[in-house]
């Protein structure tokens, strides 16, 4: 359990096409909880690198931040949203192995178990249809894609997460031995409770699904209430 004045690490990965930026608002907030987004290659501060186009590059792109992170650490949580959930997931597989002894507790948001879609494939989409689809899947497109330059630039960036994200397979069930927390909005249209129930059986660790109010990218309605949730489910007020 996270002690006070020393606030619990949690490393972010946010949804497809964006990067660690997605997360300021938590990584300004304080709390029981220290918010860390992750520097992915080619994105924002590495976007000079190339676009990894599977999630096992996109985590070996990382892993030795994450590494550090760790070090001289008891306990980590990880956190994904959606497409941030299949990364956080592989990034906790890896990690694992290089750090038995540590304690990770895992947050998935918004996802389906690995291998599982909640929509029909659309990475190869032509650029309008590929759109419409992403906004229909998350109920939610970054005003950014309206701009036609600033579009040009994210395509690929978007394209290529989500191509990783129908890709994406598990090595074995159940694969890790973290704790498993799944969020999902109570009203998301797109991951069906029965759907964010299914993480359990990828972990040999405990699981349990938390709702919050929301649809499929609830955390954008209210950080704050993400960050009290997180600091409920991670840190327990031993008083209550």
């Amino acid at each position: 359990m996270n002690q006070v004045g020393n606030p619990m690490p949690v490393l972010v990965f946010p949804p497809a096409g964006s990067g660690p930026s997605f997360f300021a608002p938590l990584s300004e907030s304080v709390g029981r909880l220290r918010f860390r987004p992750v520097d992915l290659p080619g994105k924002e501060r590495r976007c000079t690198e190339p676009i990894p186009t599977t999630v096992e590059d996109i985590v070996a792109g990382c892993l030795s931040d994450v590494a550090k992170e760790a070090d001289g650490r008891a306990d980590l949580a990880v956190f994904g949203h959606c497409f941030g959930a299949l990364v956080a997931y592989q990034t906790v597989v890896r990690l694992e192995r290089i750090r038995p002894d540590l304690g990770i507790t895992l947050l998935v948001s918004g996802s389906p178990p690995p291998g599982e879609l909640a929509w029909e494939p659309y990475s190869g989409a032509p650029p309008d249809q590929f759109i419409r689809a992403m906004e229909r899947v998350a109920g939610y497109l970054h005003p950014a894609v309206t701009d036609p330059d600033l579009r040009d630039f994210l395509l690929p960036l978007m394209r290529a997460d989500v191509a990783a994200h129908e890709s994406f397979r598990r090595a074995a069930r159940p694969s890790i031995g973290a704790d498993i927390i799944a969020l999902r909005g109570r009203d998301d249209a797109t991951v069906t409770a029965d759907a964010a129930r299914g993480w359990a059986a990828d972990t040999t660790g405990s699981f349990r699904l938390v709702e919050p109010p929301g649809g499929h990218m609830y955390p954008l309605d209210s950080w704050g209430r993400l960050r009290l949730t997180l600091e409920d489910v991670l840190c327990p007020d031993p008083t209550d």
